[in-house]
């Protein structure tokens, strides 16, 4: 386990790029920097997963700008599915490392000063992932 206090964006983008099977996200604010870091990935769409919540969206241009965006993913074939009332920020990157912590998917978010902690299922062990599953498990398809 490794914990940060810093923005992790630069980390993300690197174990994105380097995913060999599935990269599922977590996350209830985004932006087009989430975007930009899918686009960096070497593995299909298909095999991208973004959790996030419909639940509380009003007329607020951030809100109206993620939904335009969830659009854009699903006609890009990335799988968009949705957890009400989640506020948890996490990035699984085949099942074997991830990161959660306080920093959002946004522009706004690599600027910030958050907490980020990394773990891997070898070195950590997988009940933190057998937790994550569960949630991604509980999701619904948009």
């Amino acid at each position: 386990m490794q914990v940060y206090i810093a923005d992790c964006s630069d980390l993300w983008l690197e174990y994105i790029r380097n995913a060999a099977h599935q990269i599922v996200i977590f996350t209830p604010f985004f932006d087009d920097f989430l975007l930009d870091m899918f686009h960096e990935a070497e593995i299909d769409y298909s095999d991208i997963y973004l959790v996030t919540q419909l639940d509380w969206i009003d007329s607020r241009y951030e809100n109206r700008k993620r939904i335009d965006l969830i659009r854009d993913m699903l006609s890009w074939g990335i799988n968009v599915e949705v957890i009400d009332r989640l506020h948890a920020k996490i990035l699984v990157v085949d099942w074997e490392d991830a990161f959660f912590g306080s920093q959002n998917f946004t522009r706004y978010g690599t600027g910030s000063v958050e907490i980020t902690t990394y773990v891997n299922s070898a070195d950590d062990g997988s009940e933190i992932f057998d937790e994550i599953r569960e949630l991604f498990l509980s999701a619904k398809s948009v």
